[in-house]
């Protein structure tokens, strides 16, 4: 839950706050299945304003895997599931062998 001190302006949470939590969604969803990369190109579109104190579920999925690009996307959701914040992201990633070890 962003909190006051995640503010840009006033009763709006920051837009880098928002815009890590889209990034941090997409990067476990390549955690989840067993890839670790970095973000090279992330497209935000912000919908609503979150508001500090508020309680906010974002999710984070993988839509299409070539080689080591990855494309991903995620979605801040308020309490009513209303799309909030939307990101697309594209990763440079490599597979997690089993035990924790790469190539």
């Amino acid at each position: 839950m962003p909190s006051l001190f995640h503010q840009g302006y006033t009763d709006i949470v920051h837009g880098g706050i928002v815009a890590t939590l889209l990034d941090e969604a997409m990067a476990y969803a390549l955690e989840f299945n067993n890839y670790r990369g970095v973000t090279a190109r992330l497209n935000i579109k912000f919908i609503r304003s979150l508001r500090p104190d508020e309680e906010y579920r974002v999710l984070g999925y993988l839509d299409k895997i070539r080689g080591k690009v990855i494309r991903a996307h995620s979605e801040v959701l308020d309490k009513e599931a209303r799309v909030m914040a939307r990101a697309f992201a594209t990763f440079i990633a490599e597979k997690i062998i089993e035990g924790g070890q790469n190539d």
